[in-house]
């Protein structure tokens, strides 16, 4: 089984799994250009190197796959792990909406029993 969506349908687990490992790619395909600069600026010695104008413009001499330069290896770590923490949220959602839980007593419902109780009795 998968989980739920909004209709209370059963998700099929490839739907799931899926759509957790698809939501990965496009995000960090979004992301990484920008994740890399940072870790570039990160990783610079000198203080003039560390300007995001500096780093910015060395990736460019470098070529527009500067950007992308370890997104494979990214994506061989994010997608398997973002598709099955989808699955398990999905999986763990449906579990949780089947669990039949007994009717906690409202705020007030014992203290109304309690004053029918002596109201009985003084009766």
């Amino acid at each position: 089984g998968g989980g739920t969506n909004g209709d209370g349908d059963d998700v099929p687990a490839a739907v799931a799994l899926l759509s957790g490992g698809y939501a990965a790619a496009v995000a960090w395909a979004v992301g990484y250009p920008f994740d890399t600069v940072k870790t570039r600026i990160q990783a610079a010695r000198g203080e003039g190197q560390r300007s995001i104008v500096t780093v910015m413009r060395q990736m460019a001499r470098e070529g527009k796959g500067s950007f992308y330069r370890g997104f494979g290896l990214k994506l061989l770590r994010a997608v398997p792990a973002s598709a099955v923490s989808f699955y398990v949220y999905e999986s763990a959602k449906r579990f949780l909406n089947d669990v039949q839980l007994p009717r906690l007593p409202a705020p007030g419902d014992n203290a109304k029993a309690a004053l029918a109780s002596v109201t009985a009795a003084h009766e």
